[in-house]
């Protein structure tokens, strides 16, 4: 069967065979307003081959959408660049993700996520209070991470020189460093503090880290606080997650944003 979901919110579900659920159009998966109500999608009592399809759309919101049931998204039947924002959970229980390599993920509610990348291009968005994220697989080539939902503002810039000014939201990039510098606390540290001279905050300030070793990176909230003097110690760091790849900067977005409230919240 293949059922439409149509504008506005639905409550949808499949029956015992293979059901197609249809979206068409940017305007049949809320997004705003966050207060709903929402779509709700049931695959039914059949255990595969119930998929998601999306054509036909510039950008899909399924983060407020109820979606159980489900084994496939499928974005390839349209000629089209599709966009589907989509929550670790949500792809975590699809079985299979068919995408075009121009196709783009973004994905969010990482914390205590364990997820890998797909055949589209993937945006990981992490937020300020995730931790134990495990990124599995990762396309440096095309894969970015996020921080936006952190609402950071200082941009991103390479770990090096004399950082006199350790801005609240900055992030901060620190590459190409040896076997094992992001696998603990106190080796991230301990390279951070030799890879540049951290000038003295006034008080205590919250940016963010990314730091590639040789297999591996780490990504950390970084609380540098005035007392450490011109160096960063493992106390000041806190793990929000891993990739199993080594990044760039050149892969960190720094203008991702999974929601945009309407509230301004």
């Amino acid at each position: 069967d293949v059922i439409s979901v149509g504008a506005g919110a639905d409550n949808i579900e499949g029956g015992a065979g293979d059901d197609i659920f249809l979206i068409t159009s940017n305007a049949d998966v809320t997004r705003l307003p966050l207060t709903g109500p929402f779509n709700t999608i049931n695959g039914g009592t059949h255990s595969s081959g119930d998929t998601l399809r999306i054509i036909g759309t510039t950008e899909a919101y399924l983060p407020t959408a109820t979606i159980t049931g489900i084994e496939i998204l499928d974005l390839t039947t349209s000629a089209s660049v599709q966009t589907v924002y989509i929550t670790a959970a949500q792809l975590g229980a699809l079985t299979t993700v068919t995408a075009d390599t121009s196709d783009v993920l973004f994905i969010s509610s990482l914390d205590g996520a364990t997820i890998g990348h797909t055949n589209a291009i993937d945006h990981f968005s992490f937020d300020d209070a995730d931790s134990n994220v495990s990124i599995t697989s990762f396309s440096t080539a095309v894969d970015q991470v996020g921080f936006s939902s952190m609402k950071h503002t200082g941009g991103k810039a390479e770990v090096t020189g004399n950082i006199s000014a350790v801005n609240d939201g900055k992030i901060w990039f620190l590459g190409n460093q040896s076997a094992g510098a992001a696998d603990s606390l106190a080796s991230s540290a301990a390279a951070l503090s030799a890879a540049a001279i951290w000038g003295n905050p006034a008080g205590n300030y919250t940016n963010y880290v990314v730091l590639a070793d040789d297999d591996s990176t780490a990504i950390y909230k970084l609380n540098d606080v005035s007392a450490s003097s011109d160096e960063i110690v493992s106390s000041e760091l806190t793990l929000i997650g891993v990739v199993n790849d080594v990044l760039g900067i050149g892969n960190i977005n720094t203008s991702i944003e999974p929601f945009v409230d309407p509230t301004g919240a």
